[in-house]
């Protein structure tokens, strides 16, 4: 079994001093690899949660970067540019928006709600910093 293969059925990075012993009790096991990596995802619940989470994050944060793509990416019509991004982003853009701590709304400002080309500069300056 290679390092790529425990790591892809335990879903837990280990490193190569590590994987050297794993290997060591692997081989001296008389279980198939999956079976070997069954038992030891159930010895190590913890690594394997963590690593689990870890992954859970990269995908929402995953998610979170194409949905903001998606503001700059639209090919908005000067009327749609101009317009109030409160009306012309979806729920999901908004809530991009909002986890990376970009604000819709201009408390100072009469209308409240930013336009869309502020919140597309703002989404630039997060997706290129």
């Amino acid at each position: 079994m290679t390092k790529q293969e425990f790591e892809t059925r335990t879903l837990v990075k280990v490193s190569d001093l590590e994987f050297t012993c794993i290997e060591g009790v692997y081989m001296c096991s008389d279980v198939d690899k999956d079976t070997f990596c069954k038992l030891w995802v159930k010895m190590n619940p913890t690594r394997v949660e963590i690593a689990k989470a870890r992954i859970e994050a990269e995908r929402n944060a995953q998610r979170t970067r194409d949905l903001l793509w998606s503001i700059v990416n639209y090919g908005y019509t000067q009327a749609e540019y101009e317009a109030d991004a409160c009306d012309l982003l979806d729920m999901d853009q908004r809530d991009a928006c909002r986890k990376v701590g970009i604000d819709l709304f201009d408390y100072t400002h009469p209308k409240f709600c930013k336009s869309v080309s502020d919140i597309c500069g703002e989404v630039n300056k997060y997706l290129f910093k």
